[in-house]
């Protein structure tokens, strides 16, 4: 493993999990590992980019489709990024309307994903 990947991986909690109905729900260090490249990079420890947050909040939503509501996803995503949840929402919104702003679309056709979906 290289160490641009190590440091880059130093930062997140791989052992992260949340329970909903009696179940575990986790990613895998593979599944983390393969949200690693160069649009995805921290600030420092504890300050994702948007782009980071967007990328893990994406594979957890996808991967716990229909298994796990929303509010848990995030959950879970702040704990693999160790941030709270408030800053999840936060980079989301900020890389929507960012995105919204420089593609000239809706803030809602650029979230990740929305409150009330």
């Amino acid at each position: 493993m290289d160490d641009k990947l190590q440091i880059w991986l130093a930062k997140m909690n791989p052992a992260a999990k949340v329970t909903y109905e009696q179940e575990s729900f986790c990613l895998t260090s593979e599944e983390i590992q393969s949200q690693f490249c160069d649009s995805n990079y921290w600030h420092s420890t504890g300050q994702p980019s948007s782009w980071l947050v967007q990328s893990i909040v994406s594979k957890v939503k996808y991967k716990f489709r229909g298994k796990l509501p929303r509010n848990k996803a995030i959950e879970l995503s702040a704990f693999i990024l160790q941030i709270s949840t408030a800053e999840i929402e936060s980079a989301l919104d900020w890389n929507a309307n960012y995105n919204a702003w420089h593609d000239g679309r809706s803030v809602e056709d650029c979230h990740v994903w929305l409150k009330d979906e």
